[in-house]
C-alpha cells in the first residue's frame, strides 16, 4: 500500500498532515498555505508534534538530518510531551518515510514565509 498524504488542518499558524500505508513522502513547505494565505518568501516550518503507529521504521528527515526515528513495533504518540519544536533545518522540505503500513500524523508550526491571513 503506497504512502497517502492528507492534510487535516490548515491554518495561517499551523498544519497537521496524516500520512497512511507505507513508503516515502515529501511534504513541500510551499504547499503549507492556508485558503487565505500566499507564500511570501522562503517558507519554514518546526515540527510540534509526532504520533506515528507501524509495524516497522519511521524517519521524518529534513535536508538529510534525521529528526525523528522510531524503529521496531510501536505506537508513539509526543502528545503533551513538553520536548519542544524541532527547528533544525526549518527552511527544507520533510521527507516521511513508514517501513510498514502505518499511521504518521505532523504538526508543523509556520515560522516564515507565509502571508498574514486575510480579514
Amino acid at each position: 500500500m503506497a504512502l497517502v498524504k492528507k492534510i487535516l488542518k490548515a491554518t495561517s499558524q499551523e498544519v497537521i498532515v496524516k500520512w497512511t500505508g507505507s513508503g516515502t513522502d515529501t511534504l513541500t513547505l510551499a504547499s503549507l498555505i492556508a485558503t487565505d494565505q500566499t507564500v511570501t518568501g522562503v517558507p519554514s516550518v518546526s515540527i510540534d508534534g509526532l504520533s506515528v503507529t507501524s509495524s516497522g521504521a519511521a524517519t521524518v528527515t529534513r535536508n538529510s538530518v534525521i529528526a525523528f526515528q522510531i524503529n521496531g513495533n510501536y505506537e508513539y504518540n509526543t502528545g503533551s510531551a513538553n520536548y519542544g519544536s524541532v527547528t533544525e533545518n526549518s527552511g527544507f522540505d520533510i521527507a516521511v518515510s513508514l517501513a510498514a503500513v502505518g499511521t504518521m500524523i505532523l504538526k508543523v508550526r509556520k515560522i516564515n514565509g507565509y502571508s498574514a491571513p486575510t480579514l
